[in-house]
């Protein structure tokens, strides 16, 4: 059993961010069925697909709904919350708790305004720095997918009332991932980046799928449509709200999804940053150590 802080059931927390699932799943298809407006004329709301970081009214309606909704359940329970839209308006603050949530309540926004589908909503809990339990929402796919550490990983459907349908990795017949071919890798479709262009190709990885959101991507490989996810820092990093959730679901599945070093990734950084090659995969232990032992010698080769 995880460890949660005092009062916290297990079961009553799972149900109350299935709630929150099924909510914010709703409110994100209104949006992009334009029953909401996307943008008001709010001055820190930033439209502009250029922008490094675009901000709309469903990350900020999202934000708030999701924060009260932990506020008014769970008033005194001992953990902090960090959210991405509460980030950027205070200053970083050292977390004085073992437990910590990080919140992205729109990943993929630039994803969400094209309309791609390819966004999704992260809410992820740390233990003294590990992740533990999450939730991964799709709203697109109308999917929402739980991680709980020592529990598993599993995916439930909103489409067939909330059918439940576990990610069994212990028993994965894995293919032959010999040729490098054969493997399928999810890399960033928003975030041009020469750094992961020169990987690729050193890699000679044939089978490319660009996408967006990374909690969607992540989902992608736990649904075994693809094998490999791998990202490196270019003029932006990713931050702790962009990975902790997904990391849970993988982390839980018993898979991996490391620094190029191959060292689990942590969440000690005080300002929430990334940097570095990331690469997660549902491959064999060996295989992904294989790999990223082969790219970290591409980025020594090349001084990246």
């Amino acid at each position: 059993m995880i460890s949660l802080p005092r009062d916290v059931n297990l079961d009553d927390l799972l149900e109350f961010l299935r709630n929150i699932g099924l909510k914010s799943s709703s409110m994100l298809r209104n949006f992009e069925k334009d029953l909401v407006p996307l943008y008001s004329l709010s001055s820190n709301l930033h439209s502009n697909l250029k922008h490094k970081d675009p901000v709309t009214e469903a990350d900020l309606t999202l934000n708030k709904f999701i924060l009260n909704e932990f506020s008014e359940r769970y008033p005194n329970a001992e953990w902090d919350i960090i959210s991405e839209e509460n980030s950027k308006l205070t200053s970083y603050e050292v977390s004085k708790s073992d437990w910590k949530w990080f919140i992205d309540p729109l990943d993929g926004t630039r994803d969400f305004i094209q309309n791609t589908g390819e966004y999704a909503v992260h809410i992820g809990l740390l233990f003294e720095n590990k992740p533990i339990l999450s939730l991964v929402l799709l709203p697109s796919l109308k999917e929402m997918w739980f991680g709980v550490n020592g529990i598993g990983t599993w995916k439930e459907s909103e489409k067939y009332n909330l059918q439940k349908k576990k990610v069994d990795f212990e028993n994965k017949k894995f293919k032959n991932y010999s040729k490098n071919s054969l493997i399928k890798v999810l890399t960033s479709k928003n975030h041009n980046n020469p750094k992961l262009d020169l990987i690729l190709k050193e890699m000679n990885y044939q089978n490319i799928i660009r996408m967006g959101s990374i909690g969607y991507k992540l989902c992608t490989l736990l649904r075994g449509d693809a094998d490999v996810y791998i990202s490196i820092s270019g003029k932006t990093s990713p931050k702790d709200w962009d990975l902790a959730a997904p990391h849970a679901l993988i982390k839980s599945a018993k898979c991996n999804f490391t620094y190029v070093s191959g060292e689990e990734i942590n969440y000690d950084n005080t300002n929430y940053e990334q940097k570095g090659c990331l690469i997660a995969s549902t491959l064999p232990n060996n295989v992904h150590k294989d790999i990223c032992y082969e790219i970290e010698c591409i980025l020594k080769k090349y001084n990246l």
